[in-house]
């Protein structure tokens, strides 16, 4: 009976935690308002390249650039996860114009994720551009946010 009832509420707590989208939110992810308090459920170590993507944008000027060039760029077949920025990653790009398909807070780390395409057809081929929660990206975010709710879409976790 006690172990029928530790299971049981184990599996609530994973019912309430995990939405319909496998997304985690609730009870071990809050829906902050504010993107800068969002609290990461994974370990930085589950976080691909965790390493690399944490580190300050270069001050450095931004080239200009589309999606369409960015969906030109040969994709290396493998990544060491470990491995730290190279080549592109240590350059700053610029989007003039760009369409926003899709915009989402993973939960797991809370990056902020916008899917990004040349042109307005909502099967357009499309890149991600991610935002880490670090404090060098607070303002970027509430902003990215507070455009977004002008529009009646909630960015949150």
């Amino acid at each position: 009976m006690k172990k029928t009832l530790v299971v049981g509420c184990l599996t609530l707590l994973a019912l309430l935690s995990v939405g319909c989208n496998g997304t985690a939110y609730g009870i071990l992810q809050p829906n902050p308002e504010d993107l800068c308090k969002c609290l990461p459920i994974e370990p930085d170590i589950a976080d691909f390249r965790h390493l690399a993507k944490h580190v300050p944008i270069p001050n450095i000027a931004a080239q200009e650039i589309g999606v369409d060039s960015i969906l030109s760029w040969t994709q290396d077949a493998f990544v060491d996860p470990g491995a730290p920025r190279t080549g592109r990653e240590l350059q700053v790009f610029h989007l003039a114009a760009a369409f926003l398909q899709e915009a989402s807070v993973n939960a797991a780390d809370c990056d902020v994720h916008f899917d990004l395409s040349q042109t307005s057809d909502k099967n357009a081929a499309r890149v991600i551009v991610e935002t880490p929660v670090d404090s060098e990206f607070c303002s970027a975010r509430q902003n990215a946010q507070s455009q977004l709710a002008k529009h009646g879409f909630k960015l949150d976790s």
